[in-house]
């Protein structure tokens, strides 16, 4: 939609600013559906803003809480990330026993022979 640059701090306010006068100025705000950013907290705070904002100057009602979607290709990354890094601090005897375990416990797809 647009590449623009920021201004000042990269706060929730400024940020739901920069993204309403981008959907104003391509005649947008009525067709705006959901939101999809990662889970940093001036995210949270820009989709209320912009809720706030479309309300005020454009009498939309935008429902912030439904329609703020979080990333899941970010929350993946975090979620493998975190798995790796507890990978890592176990050893190879440990994590051989983990895996025995999980195949024991159900899974015809592991083969330890």
């Amino acid at each position: 939609m647009a590449f623009e640059q920021i201004y000042g701090e990269h706060t929730g306010e400024n940020l739901a600013r920069i993204v309403y006068d981008c959907l104003n100025r391509n005649n947008l705000c009525e067709k705006l559906q959901c939101a999809t950013a990662d889970n940093a907290t001036n995210n949270n705070t820009m989709v209320e803003s912009l809720s706030a904002i479309l309300r005020m100057e454009a009498n939309i009602i935008w429902d912030y809480k439904t329609h703020h979607v979080r990333c899941l290709a970010h929350i993946i990354n975090i979620v493998i990330g975190d798995f790796l890094k507890g990978m890592l601090s176990m050893s190879c005897d440990t994590m051989s026993q983990e895996f025995q375990n999980i195949c024991a416990n159900g899974s015809d797809s592991c083969d330890w022979t």
